[in-house]
């Protein structure tokens, strides 16, 4: 029965040591000997790409006297933070006014003694003017207007590899009034029953599957629309012919 106490006994305080040392663990990652305190880092940044811009989402240190995470780039020269809270369960950081370019963001943390973390280091790419030069418009087959007056569109394969995601088509409707109708990347037919005048349409692209922005090119007008007189026209010539 003795022995069993003391089994007993010494299973409690082996928990409880192992507990113990769990805690300590995770501080003990942020402690150097002699004093220096490095802050815990940020837990899984992902970059995310954008027009002059980029973002990058990161999970909160454990560390829980980290308050401060600051990015910089272009060798330490810029930087942008943002505070950490203690309700937070994630960080957000958004560089704004980048040049297009691929960069290299550095990623450390702080407390409010002044501590700073051992850096991170990521890496993602910036949009703008030159990528938006290499976008073009997707190619309309045909636009033709029955006696009803709907207005069918058919479009021809579209960039995806650069990155196209859709079209849009702008014109003004039966009562007036501006209309934006869109079509999916994978569609090549759009019918518009209220069509009145003023055809265009774009295309928009996405360059990469974590960019936070969406490119577009500029409008083309649709002027060759074929009308119900031009089927005419053309069943009068084939009976001529004839």
């Amino acid at each position: 029965m003795t022995n069993k106490i003391a089994y007993i006994l010494i299973g409690l305080l082996a928990c409880g040591l192992f507990s113990c040392q769990e805690q300590t663990e995770v501080y003990e990652e942020f402690v150097v000997p002699g004093g220096k305190t490095y802050p815990g880092q940020v837990i899984n940044p992902v970059v995310y790409s954008g027009k002059n811009r980029a973002k990058i989402i990161a999970d909160k240190p454990v560390d829980p006297l980290v308050t401060e995470v600051r990015v910089f780039w272009n060798f330490y020269a810029d930087s942008v933070s943002v505070p950490v809270n203690d309700n937070d369960t994630q960080v957000e950081i958004v560089m704004e006014g980048l040049p297009e370019n691929s960069y290299s963001f550095i990623i450390r943390t702080y407390d409010d003694k002044g501590n700073i973390s051992v850096p991170m280091e990521v890496f993602g790419d910036v949009y703008g003017a030159d990528y938006e030069k290499t976008l073009v418009n997707r190619t309309l087959n045909s636009a033709t207007l029955n006696e009803a007056g709907e207005l069918t569109l058919l479009f021809g394969e579209a960039n995806v590899s650069n990155g196209a995601v859709g079209s849009v088509v702008s014109y003004i409707n039966t009562e007036g009034n501006e209309t934006l109708e869109e079509l999916a990347i994978e569609e090549s037919e759009l019918v518009i029953t209220d069509y009145a005048s003023d055809a265009k349409y774009l295309t928009q692209y996405v360059p990469d599957s974590l960019c936070i922005d969406v490119f577009s090119t500029g409008y083309t007008p649709i002027v060759d629309i074929e009308g119900p007189e031009d089927n005419q026209e053309m069943g009068a010539v084939i009976a001529e012919d004839e």
